[in-house]
């Protein structure tokens, strides 16, 4: 009766222990982040999109119309504004242009190391994930960026959460701080020489007229009319140029007029987990799932470009 209380009493012990998967991990993987490339979204609509927010914040609409005015602006000022900086955007920023293609193909295979640590158990699995590098191809070439180019002096981290069970964790998606626009800046200065990117960028502000953008907006008119749901508006053209230089300050200071330099990367999914056969010490093996991925935000969630990544990660 004795030996019986006793194992009774090891098998508690044991089941109250770390599960197996709780431990720190070296991580390797490829991250999929030439989505924002592929989808054909240009300058033009990152400059409609500022300027129609910024004209709806400057009028004094009723707030039960605010939702028609944004459908307002986007037909009435949005597609001229795209048209105008499009048309004027050097060809090699344009979705089929030298430059993009040659980023969406860089930024499509991204290797990534990190440390990660695991903790907490199968209700409420909690984890703290460190990039240390960042590695892509240029010409052939491997070029390993250190994780404090991307990340600021705070580096790149994420917080993990989620659940476990016998042989999956279910991580909810996380945003990583690994700074996308940073990350194109810094490609696009490996594709390009320091005068041509000069150029280029003179080329981009030089083509965010916001002259030919007002008067593509008001079509000779002496300002821009609003009319919606009953309710009318309108700035003049000297107002509507000071907004526009708003926006337009904006757009030059993303990556290539597109990207944020902070834009985060949110990424989630299963991972699968496995003890190494016939191993003395406790090697515990994680492998992402094929569900493993999530977005980069640049736009809104619904539409953002998704990322898939693949990962192996082994526990020392």
């Amino acid at each position: 009766m004795r030996r019986t209380a006793g194992l009774f009493a090891a098998l508690v012990l044991v089941g109250c222990g770390e599960p197996e998967w709780a431990g720190t991990y070296d991580v390797s993987g490829t991250w999929k982040l030439g989505g924002p490339f592929e989808g054909g979204r240009t300058i033009g609509d990152a400059t409609a999109e500022l300027l129609c927010d910024k004209v709806a914040g400057a009028v004094p609409a009723p707030s039960f119309i605010e939702d028609k005015l944004r459908d307002w602006l986007e037909g009435s000022v949005g597609q001229s504004v795209r048209s105008t900086v499009d048309a004027n955007m050097p060809p090699e920023l344009a979705p089929d242009g030298k430059l993009t293609l040659l980023l969406g193909q860089t930024l499509a295979a991204v290797e990534v190391e990190s440390a990660l640590v695991l903790e907490g158990d199968d209700d409420e699995l909690q984890g703290h994930e460190e990039i240390t590098a960042v590695e892509y191809v240029i010409n052939g070439q491997r070029r390993r960026v250190a994780a404090s180019r991307l990340g600021g002096a705070t580096g790149i981290s994420a917080r993990w959460s989620g659940e476990g069970s016998a042989s999956t964790l279910s991580i909810d998606r996380h945003a990583v701080a690994i700074r996308y626009g940073e990350l194109v800046r810094l490609v696009a200065s490996d594709l390009l020489q320091a005068p041509e990117l000069g150029a280029l960028e003179s080329k981009l502000s030089a083509a965010l007229s916001c002259k030919a953008i007002v008067d593509a907006v008001v079509g000779g008119g002496s300002g821009l009319k609003i009319s919606v749901a009953g309710w009318a508006h309108t700035i003049d053209r000297g107002d509507l140029e000071q907004i526009c230089g708003s926006a337009v300050s904006l757009v030059e200071q993303k990556a290539l007029g597109q990207f944020d330099l902070d834009t985060p990367v949110e990424v989630g999914g299963s991972v699968l987990w496995s003890r190494a056969p016939d191993s003395e010490a406790a090697s515990i093996t994680l492998q992402s799932g094929a569900d493993f991925g999530g977005v980069v935000s640049v736009v809104p969630d619904a539409f953002a470009p998704k990322v898939d990544v693949t990962f192996t990660a082994r526990s020392r």
